[in-house]
């Protein structure tokens, strides 16, 4: 619990913790709802419901003085996701349930709606498990946060594919002795990857070196 809380005056931008098994729990929930978004950390539990209820109880074990109402309240708020993984008889872990983990205002308690879940058919001759994933239509309430993490990256591929479309351009066009570095970063900011009121004047020569190594490296 020390090292957790010593972790924490870093400043992390990720908090990935092996395993959960007492008083840190505490410390996690409430660096998470801190700030701390994109928190990862596993607890030992038969089913999702049990791990919920195992966040609880190790909270209640940090001798804190609230209510058990509270604490599922704050766990409930803090948690997005839980992921269960099981080990089957066939000796491969699989992912056997998704579940969304929301607090609920009107009825004053903690919802866990099963977004997927593997249902187990039978085996197969070589004794391997065989499966279907059930997913629940509902639309789960981390759906729009974790849609613009998704969005973000989509946007940030499409400007790397125009930015190596021009790069690449650049360099079938390129002549001999002709320093293409300035005329590409010129080209960039013009197309909007590198907007003028984003970068200082004094980078330019740093981002305009860059991209001439860059270049030779290519070469």
């Amino acid at each position: 619990r020390e090292l957790f809380i010593n972790s924490l005056r870093m400043r992390p931008d990720r908090i990935i913790i092996g395993e959960v098994r007492g008083e840190e729990m505490l410390d996690l929930i409430q660096s998470i709802s801190s700030g701390h978004s994109g928190s990862l950390a596993i607890v030992h539990a038969e089913t999702p419901e049990d791990c919920f209820n195992r966040m609880v109880m190790m909270m209640l074990m940090a001798g804190v003085r609230l209510s058990t109402e509270q604490i599922q309240k704050q766990v409930a708020r803090a948690i997005d996701i839980l992921v269960h993984v099981e080990l089957f008889l066939d000796g491969r872990r699989r992912v056997t349930a998704v579940t969304d983990l929301v607090y609920d205002e009107k009825s004053q308690q903690p919802i866990l709606h099963e977004v997927l879940r593997f249902d187990q058919k039978g085996m197969t001759e070589k004794n391997e498990i065989i499966g279907d994933w059930v997913m629940d239509r509902r639309r789960p309430s981390f759906y729009e946060k974790f849609r613009g993490v998704v969005d973000w990256k989509e946007q940030h591929l499409l400007r790397r594919a125009a930015i190596e479309r021009a790069l690449k351009r650049r360099l079938f066009l390129q002549q001999n002795g002709q320093n293409m570095a300035e005329p590409l970063l010129l080209e960039l900011i013009r197309s909007g990857h590198f907007p003028k009121n984003r970068i200082e004047e004094s980078k330019i020569e740093v981002v305009n070196a860059a991209l001439q190594k860059y270049i030779f490296l290519l070469n």
